[in-house]
């Protein structure tokens, strides 16, 4: 197991960093766009899709 960002859940269980648990693993966590009005604005920009787990070649947001 990686290291899991202390009090950092994420839903996305097709992302490398889920640890399956809906901890987030990854090293740092980037979230835009900058001009977002609310949380439904919002992206996560660290979203990498696991292997297998998206169906297509976008890996990831961006903003």
């Amino acid at each position: 197991m990686r290291h899991v960002i202390k009090d950092i859940k994420c839903d996305v269980t097709n992302c490398i960093y889920n640890e399956g648990n809906g901890c987030c693993s990854a090293g740092e966590i980037k979230v835009g766009p900058s001009n977002a009005k609310n949380s439904a604005d919002t992206l996560c920009a660290t979203f990498e899709c696991s292997k297998g787990g998206c169906g297509s070649k976008n890996n990831g947001s961006a903003y």
